[in-house]
């Protein structure tokens, strides 16, 4: 199978479920109501981290530099990673409140890393897990700032 057609496949199929996953939203009853108490509605926005971060990402192996890019649109993210050890990667992913989740496939389509953090409450650190999703077993922690 020509590499740019599977690289395509994993983006479409990584993009759908990114899509399902925030397609509902629910406090688990029938009633219409989302758990609001009344008085207008309470959401908390997200916190904005679009720009440039400087951190790393270890486990037990050891651990690698990584320059995150991200372009912030509401809670939707975008951007891109170089990794010292992994190379260049294309981020896709959201930011509800503080929480961060977002996934990286790296330019040859044959690793994809699943990341899950916090960012502080001024935008300006991330903290969190990675994980290897396709193309290895590896996991371990991140951090990163402005």
């Amino acid at each position: 199978m020509d590499k740019h057609w599977r690289s395509f496949r994993i983006l479409c199929a990584l993009a759908a479920a990114l899509m399902s996953m925030g397609c509902s939203s629910s406090d688990g009853d029938d009633s219409g109501s989302d758990g609001d108490s009344g008085g207008g509605s309470a959401t908390n926005a997200p916190i904005n981290i679009s720009g440039g971060f400087v951190g790393q990402r270890s486990n037990t192996n050891g651990s690698a530099a990584v320059n995150f890019d991200f372009d912030q649109v509401g809670e939707a993210l975008t951007g891109s990673l170089t990794d010292s050890s992994l190379g260049v990667g294309y981020i896709t992913g959201s930011i509800v409140s503080n929480r961060v989740e977002f996934t990286t496939i790296f330019s040859a389509g044959d690793l994809i890393v699943a990341w899950n953090g916090v960012a502080n409450p001024s935008g300006t650190a991330l903290q969190g897990t990675w994980i290897i999703t396709l193309g290895g077993s590896a996991s371990g922690e991140w951090t990163a700032a402005r």
